[in-house]
């Protein structure tokens, strides 16, 4: 990249005509700033270093360019005054070439000023960056034979008595939350447990009222059976006392026992009869 760019350069230096001129010496500058600027379009890693540099040089080449065309611009109104007083005596011509030479040795010490100007505003300010670094330093890092043992001993018991007091805090904290809450894992997995027993809750309700109006509509039927048969009481009382032994699980065991205190064997007969006739 380096020499693609130097031959690059080398071409345009050679289009350019010789120096001599102001306008000429602008376009040679041209060229090498238009050089700088493919160097930082070519180079990632210092690209903004590049670029910085080259813009504090093009800072500087601006006022030294400010500086000769001010100088050449007086100049060139002597010349225009000197050609237009058509002088004719040589000692007029001898006070312009003086005062020429006076305003060219006046523009080299301003240049020479400006480049003794420019030098000590960079030391004073590198000076003035390495002094308030190690100011900065000398700050933050506190030598440790200036401080005495007696406030290091201070200072390390106020910040033990500080963690101490934090440890409580935290250890209150903790109780606290073991004591008044629970992990909101828990109540979720009580909320789906919830849910599911209001699901079965229902179901079950459901289930319930499905076995009720079947269980009215069995006895309805039964009841419209019964009349029909033309049955006596007593076999009506004991078809009602064998369903309802039935219907109420928990009392099945009492009145089956009830049942085989008063009933015979021809009760059983009987029994046995109703229940073929009702299958």
């Amino acid at each position: 990249m380096i020499n693609r760019l130097l031959k690059k350069l080398e071409m345009d230096l050679k289009q350019c005509p010789p120096t001599g001129e102001n306008s000429l010496s602008l376009k040679w500058l041209e060229c090498f700033s238009n050089s700088f600027e493919d160097l930082i379009a070519n180079s990632p890693a210092f690209g903004n270093i590049l670029k910085t540099i080259k813009a504090e040089y093009d800072n500087y080449i601006s006022y030294l360019l400010d500086i000769h065309l001010t100088h050449g611009k007086i100049l060139q109104e002597e010349i225009q005054q000197m050609s237009k007083g058509s002088i004719s005596t040589q000692l007029s011509l001898s006070q312009a070439k003086h005062k020429m030479e006076e305003l060219e040795s006046t523009a080299v010490k301003l240049l020479e000023n400006t480049e003794k100007l420019q030098k000590e505003i960079t030391e004073e300010t590198e000076a003035a960056k390495a002094k308030s670094i190690e100011s900065i330093s000398e700050e933050q890092v506190e030598p440790v034979s200036s401080r005495s043992s007696g406030d290091l001993y201070h200072e390390v018991e106020e910040l033990r008595v500080a963690i101490l007091s934090r440890l409580d805090e935290l250890n209150g904290m903790r109780e606290d939350i073991l004591a008044n809450y629970v992990p909101v894992s828990v109540c979720h997995n009580l909320e789906q447990c919830i849910r599911e027993t209001e699901m079965e809750l229902q179901k079950l309700i459901k289930q319930n009222e499905y076995y009720q109006r079947s269980s009215s509509e069995m006895e309805g039927y039964l009841k419209e059976a019964i009349v029909e048969a033309d049955t006596s009481d007593r076999d009506v009382r004991r078809i009602w006392r064998k369903i309802y032994s039935r219907k109420h699980l928990g009392e099945s065991e009492d009145i089956n026992k009830v049942d085989e205190n008063q009933e015979s064997d021809e009760d059983d007969d009987h029994e046995s009869k109703w229940n073929w006739y009702i299958s």
